[in-house]
């Protein structure tokens, strides 16, 4: 691993720990979860290992800071790592299994999922897409 990317990583992870615990205060808290912010100048979308190194970061802090270790708290973690990012959001759907609704948050990077087994999209009907910002690719 070069140094570049070990900083990236201890980076990453320190940040993701510092989300997760403010997370877990504004849950205790009823608070709003995450602060409306305008963004001055967003950058590109994320390469893939940066979005690979969020999700990670962002499913460790959870799970070990976390009292509430869902597929919300990883989405919103993922998403304050890379929300300076054009074209990053969260996505919300539901499903009906027999008598129960079921829910799902997921992250998403130029429109496509990301960090999921499958596509949520054919199992979930999306109600909302929250906090996207025009995705721009490499000055496209």
């Amino acid at each position: 691993m070069s140094p570049r990317d070990l900083l990236m990583w201890t980076e990453f992870h320190l940040r993701a720990s510092l989300y997760a615990l403010s997370l877990r205060w504004k849950l205790d808290r009823e608070e709003p979860l995450l602060p409306v912010r305008r963004v001055a100048a967003a950058m590109p979308c994320p390469d893939p290992a940066a979005v690979r190194l969020a999700l990670t970061a962002a499913g460790r802090a959870v799970r070990l800071l976390c009292t509430l270790n869902t597929c919300l708290t990883r989405s919103l973690v993922a998403y304050r790592l890379l929300s300076r990012h054009q074209g990053v959001g969260i996505h919300f759907g539901f499903r009906r299994a027999s008598s129960r609704m079921l829910g799902h948050a997921w992250l998403s990077v130029g429109g496509e999922p990301a960090g999921e087994s499958s596509d949520p999209r054919a199992i979930y009907v999306e109600t909302s897409e929250m906090f996207v910002l025009p995705a721009v690719f490499n000055g496209d």
